[in-house]
């Protein structure tokens, strides 16, 4: 009986080492996964994730960009993107670059203009602290730029397609008037009223010549006497590659905002947009340019067509390596976007809820959001230098 009981409690012994050893061996293989789990990354749907430029989509763990320079291009949707910047800079308490000029004169809200740039044009900040974001208009100056902003600052700018941007720019600066005032064509025979203009441009001058004549090109600091070098051009693009992380594209505005959305690890909430600065005179219609003027425009305009090949290129690519749900996301997006102008232009509400997706949380609007994304460019400046000089005066005290 007690060797029946003893063999009983060895073979009890026996299964329990035989338990235990199957536990640890379960606890091991359930460590070992979470390690694995910590050291792939693994896309989630509303995981926080930050694009790496030179590896554009590499997922990893995000923290928010403060620290952002935009240029802004004329006539190429940059007024918009002013708006989504200096909304985020107002609800983050952010030092922005401004210029320090009289307020409500010409150009009271450019850097530098036809300057040169210097920190004694900008306001300037109590002692110890940095600037955070630059988005007003300037023309890029890469020495500027690096001396002012800290060297982990994000750098994108806008650009548009040529044809259009002239046209617009054409609109816009009034040359399509002083055309048709100077009796070159009768604007009522043809929509092809820029023919005998692009034949012999430099027998007319507008006064806003640099935003008509490689507008791209003079924003992004290309040297007026350098514009028709292509040589020259042709360098310096190589170096704006290098400085410029990303470049949005007018025509692709919204898959623009999505990648910038990305690049930045921001929410979508803070890239919502009401369309600002649409300019309300001529329709695009109304005058074209034919096969013979896009021909001259081209070779007048060439840098400007260099860059915008350049970059158009590159965000091709971007998209290309964005995934294969990223049309989804922006169809998302746009589903958002016209649902927010809809909500903010004239449903009579208080708030209005965005419902969770694969690709944002649950947020809300209200109609003070719909008030700053509808505020107008210089208003919001006003604000933020207002904002700037109450800084520097309380710091003095």
């Amino acid at each position: 009986m007690v060797n029946r009981k003893h063999s009983l409690g060895l073979v009890w012994s026996i299964i329990r080492r035989g338990l235990l050893k199957k536990y640890v061996l379960i606890f091991v293989i359930l460590i070992a996964m979470v390690l694995f789990m910590q050291s792939v990354k693994v896309i989630q749907p509303n995981d926080k994730r930050e694009i790496n430029p030179a590896s554009p989509f590499y997922v990893k763990r995000c923290i928010p960009k403060y620290h952002i320079a935009f240029l802004k291009v004329h006539k190429s949707g940059s007024s918009t993107v002013a708006n989504i910047i200096q909304r985020f800079a107002l609800e983050n308490n952010l030092n922005v670059v401004l210029p320090l000029k009289k307020p409500h004169v010409s150009h009271y809200n450019y850097i530098g203009d036809s300057k040169p740039l210097t920190k004694q044009s900008i306001i300037p900040l109590p002692n110890n602290q940095s600037y955070d974001i630059l988005y007003n208009h300037v023309i890029y100056n890469r020495t500027f730029f690096r001396a002012i902003l800290p060297p982990d600052t994000f750098y994108f700018a806008i650009v548009r397609e040529p044809v259009d941007r002239f046209l617009s720019a054409a609109r816009y600066y009034g040359l399509q008037k002083q055309l048709i005032k100077n009796g070159i064509l009768n604007a009522n025979s043809t929509k092809y009223i820029f023919s005998k203009f692009l034949e012999n441009q430099r027998k007319l001058k507008t006064g806003h010549n640099n935003y008509v004549d490689n507008g791209m090109a003079h924003d992004f600091g290309v040297p007026r006497k350098q514009i028709h070098n292509i040589s020259f051009v042709k360098d310096y693009l190589k170096q704006l590659d290098k400085d410029f992380h990303f470049v949005m594209l007018m025509e692709y505005f919204d898959e623009s905002l999505i990648l910038l959305k990305k690049l930045l690890c921001w929410d979508i909430k803070h890239v919502l947009y009401i369309k600002l600065n649409t300019f309300k005179g001529h329709k695009d219609t109304d005058h074209d340019l034919s096969n013979a003027d896009i021909a001259r425009l081209h070779e007048w305009q060439e840098a400007d067509f260099l860059i915008y090949k350049h970059f158009s290129f590159k965000f091709s690519q971007l998209i290309h390596s964005a995934g294969s749900d990223f049309l989804q996301e922006v169809r998302n997006f746009k589903d958002i976007v016209r649902q927010i102008n809809k909500f903010c232009i004239g449903v009579p509400k208080k708030s209005f809820t965005v419902t969770n997706s694969q690709w944002n949380e649950q947020f809300v609007i209200t109609r003070d959001d719909c008030k700053r994304m509808n505020t107008r460019e210089l208003k919001l400046h006003d604000m933020l230098v207002q904002k700037a000089l109450d800084n520097l005066r309380l710091s003095s005290h």
